[in-house]
């Protein structure tokens, strides 16, 4: 109490409570050396009027998990990467992570869901869509009786680190930060939304209408292929789901008093008529060329067939004279993002 001078001191692990006043005006008072666990020390009851305690650098004796580093998911679904370190013999019972995302979007992971890289640290991810990029991810880490961490990073964050430490990285990780951030920038300039408010991007390179006659010519054996002649079906139409992954929806529009038997379909409805809606599972950035095959038996003894591809989507905005520039810039972002793809994966390999 009232010790202006003092500037350190030692709390052994078995205090459980300081009352009121106990550090009062100790206004030098700035660590605070504990002998047990960042756990243990926020269950210490603490009374009033001991700002300057609550207010000084904590050290802890016993060793404390520790956030060391950051990358991204760009495989399939684009996620921002927490590595987090335990000391030998940690306790790792009920760790888990929670995130919160600058729109409010929160998530946890487990350590179950966690993906070990070695045998004492592991990769936490939260994923993030294109609109997301920018926007900064916070991570806490909980751990045993009260115990957190937290640290914070943005997709963008990465892209920047490795734009600015080029000559550590291969010309085609460059390029996929490259195009990462150019697809998450003309996303949000072509009015797609999911509804939350995001960091607004900047663009890392220019794109014109000489870059989306260079992307078309990449998508243009990649059309989408229908069957649907003597089937029952009398038209399909498809689309993209374009969040942390991407998934492509089928609509297929039965004939009256045709119903579709497949197993994966359910009903949904198009311009007020009922259709028949597939989605496939989530499709690898360096897959969206893919073509696949959807099927849907019909009570005729027919199939209807579409088979199609992500840049199959690219291709049919980007051929349209429906579509607005701001629309095919972003789908020539998308492209470009998947032809970066394959190129890392290539060198990788």
């Amino acid at each position: 109490y009232n010790c202006m001078g003092l500037t350190s001191v030692e709390i052994p692990d078995g205090i459980t409570s300081i009352g009121a006043y106990a550090f009062y005006n100790c206004t030098s008072l700035t660590d605070v050396y504990y002998s047990g666990t960042e756990a243990q020390r926020n269950a210490i009851t603490i009374g009033s009027d001991n700002d300057n305690l609550n207010n000084a650098t904590w050290h802890y004796t016993e060793a404390q998990p520790e956030f060391s580093g950051h990358a991204l998911v760009l495989s399939g679904e684009i996620g921002v990467k927490f590595r987090v370190v335990f000391p030998a013999d940690f306790d790792t019972t009920g760790v888990y992570v929670d995130f919160s995302a600058a729109d409010g979007r929160t998530g946890t992971m487990s350590l179950a869901q966690a993906t070990k890289i070695e045998d004492s640290s592991y990769w936490f991810i939260c994923y993030v869509n294109a609109l997301e990029i920018g926007d900064n991810i916070t991570a806490t880490l909980h751990y045993g009786e009260g115990g957190t961490v937290t640290n914070e990073y943005s997709a963008l964050d990465y892209c920047a680190y490795v734009q600015t430490h080029a000559d550590d990285y291969s010309p085609q990780l460059l390029a996929l930060v490259n195009a990462l951030q150019n697809y998450g920038y003309y996303m949000q300039q072509s009015g797609w939304t999911d509804g939350n408010t995001h960091t607004a991007l900047t663009a890392a390179s220019a794109l014109d209408d000489g870059s989306i006659a260079s992307a078309l010519s990449g998508v243009n054996s990649l059309g989408v292929v229908k069957t649907l002649e003597g089937t029952g079906i009398s038209d399909a139409k498809y689309s993209l789901t374009l969040n942390a992954e991407t998934k492509i929806n089928v609509f297929f529009k039965p004939e009256n008093g045709i119903t579709i038997t497949s197993s994966g379909f359910k009903t949904a409805t198009l311009g007020g008529e009922t259709y028949y809606q597939y989605t496939t599972d989530k499709i690898g950035a360096g897959n969206l060329g893919v073509m696949y095959t959807i099927s849907a038996e019909t009570g005729t003894g027919h199939t209807a067939e579409v088979q199609v591809s992500a840049m199959s989507y690219v291709k049919a905005v980007l051929e349209s004279e429906s579509f607005a520039s701001a629309k095919k810039l972003a789908m020539t972002a998308y492209y470009n993002y998947y032809a970066a793809a394959i190129a890392y994966a290539a060198a990788q390999s």
